[in-house]
């Protein structure tokens, strides 16, 4: 249950933005089916963008915690998923 928990974060996180998404899409459909068009656009875009930087700080604890969790163990830092593993001079043992 508690093991890998910085990738259940992460991975949650990401459920969190696309509920929040699907959310703001069905909503803003709802306003513009009310004849609240402009309202409608708005709440999808905006409440896209608020779910996506709500996941943004969940993610990035989570990415937090994996790499604390590789520190205690002296083992390597894992590779970012967004940059090769050569360009990155944090890769390092720690003793």
């Amino acid at each position: 249950m508690y093991e890998n928990i910085g990738d259940k974060i992460k991975g949650l996180a990401v459920l969190v933005f696309l509920i929040g998404l699907i959310c703001a899409i069905i909503y803003g459909f709802i306003l513009m089916e009310e004849d609240k068009v402009l309202l409608g656009l708005l709440t999808m875009v905006l409440g896209g963008v608020g779910s996506w930087l709500g996941s943004l700080t969940l993610y990035g604890f989570g990415r937090l915690v994996e790499c604390t969790e590789y520190i205690a163990r002296g083992e390597k830092l894992p590779p970012d998923e967004y940059e090769d593993e050569d360009s990155s001079d944090l890769n390092t043992t720690y003793k």
